[in-house]
């Protein structure tokens, strides 16, 4: 075989695989720089921001959404009642019993608002057995109740056309 065209082959080799890596490197940085998903354990801050009570999605009428959250804010204002709350997952990775990690998790740390229907029903206890009022559920949430228990336990709510309908203490075994 002749010298000069195998070194010829082997150079155009070498380029294609310089060409190969400089573009696999591109491909893999920029894939790299979107931002992935963290699970963050659940935790809270002392100050909450204000919100206006304004219904952050929108639903169609007819329709029926069931969320597990954190309560930030329960209050009435112009005669209304609202609940800001803060949707939390069931961590997939979490095993019961395990050390794997918070039970669950805040992909998105956006507070949402929600009315809550004059006829909401409110259920309280381990499991959520006990009927309360409007008025006993706001109390658990005042300035002056600083019980990390009752402030910090996810909740389960069930939103009916954007007007919270129901809201229960999450049952944690």
């Amino acid at each position: 075989m002749n010298q000069k065209g195998f070194a010829n082959i082997i150079l155009i080799a070498v380029i294609i695989i310089l060409i190969g890596v400089v573009v696999g490197y591109f491909v893999f940085v920029k894939k790299s720089r979107t931002p992935a998903s963290t699970s963050m354990p659940i935790t809270t801050t002392t100050s909450t921001p204000t919100v206006t009570p304004t219904p952050t999605s929108t639903h169609n009428q007819n329709t029926t959404e069931k969320a597990i959250g954190i309560i930030k804010a329960v209050y009435s204002k112009s005669g209304k009642n609202y609940i800001d709350i803060d949707y939390i997952e069931l961590n997939p990775n979490w095993i019961p019993g395990g050390m794997n990690g918070p039970a669950y998790q805040n992909n998105n740390p956006k507070i949402r608002t929600f009315e809550i229907s004059p006829n909401a029903k409110f259920i309280v206890g381990n499991p959520a057995t006990v009927p309360i009022s409007f008025s006993e559920f706001q109390r658990f949430f005042a300035a002056s109740n600083t019980s990390a228990y009752q402030k910090h336990n996810p909740w389960d709510i069930i939103i009916t056309n954007g007007v919270v309908v129901e809201i229960k203490e999450h049952f944690i075994p």
